[in-house]
């Protein structure tokens, strides 16, 4: 098994990679936006592709500190929204809290644990679809349907043994599956895979609660 400092250097390189790869389109298209404008372009067009890569470049930023960030705080189902916004390719994703309480408050920890999911949800989504959270704010499923749908394969085999991280390290894209496993973890949670649960449609929700 590696060493906790080698875990540490390794999930800090693949992280950074991750986070350059995920803002680095947006960040891209700002600068050549503002370049053309530099150059003396004023067609609205011009100005609307900056204006929403860099509303992209906020939401992302979000949802990136909400998830992987230290500090979290309450979220609401507004909240969960506006973090929605932020994940990749988020205009083709829609995330449905209709059978939540609509008072649902997320306490910070759990919060900040669905965040982290979303990220894994979006990633199972590679076509777009739905995400579908239902449940109560202290267990929650979390169902996807959509084209090709589908959890990443090492996630059963990471929920069971930590070991099975190991390999996933050194992955960027694999990312977010590690850091909702940890991230679960962490703030004493449990992520489960609900085998027996699926209606014959799509992948097997995953359920978020308190560890037993």
């Amino acid at each position: 098994m590696l060493s906790d400092f080698l875990v540490a250097v390794r999930l800090a390189e693949t992280m950074c990679a991750r986070i350059c790869h995920d803002l680095g389109g947006p960040l891209g298209t700002v600068d050549a936006c503002l370049e053309l404008i530099g150059e003396g372009a004023t067609d609205t067009e011009t100005v609307a592709a900056a204006d929403a890569a860099a509303k992209v470049l906020e939401a992302r930023l979000r949802l990136l500190r909400a998830a992987w960030g230290p500090h979290p705080a309450a979220l609401t189902l507004a909240d969960l929204h506006d973090l929605a916004a932020g994940l990749p390719q988020a205009r083709k994703l829609t995330l449905d809290t209709d059978r939540l309480p609509q008072d649902a408050r997320f306490a910070a920890g759990i919060g900040r644990a669905l965040a982290a999911v979303l990220l894994l949800a979006a990633q199972a989504l590679p076509k777009g679809g739905r995400i579908s959270l239902l449940g109560t704010v202290e267990d929650v499923l979390i169902r996807i349907a959509g084209p090709q749908a589908a959890w990443p394969g090492a996630l059963a085999a990471a929920l069971h043994d930590a070991v099975a991280l190991e390999p996933l390290l050194a992955q960027p894209r694999e990312l977010a599956l590690v850091m909702a496993v940890l991230i679960a973890r962490t703030e004493g949670l449990r992520l489960s895979i609900l085998v027996m649960a699926g209606d014959g449609t799509g992948p097997s929700p995953l359920r978020l609660c308190a560890a037993s």
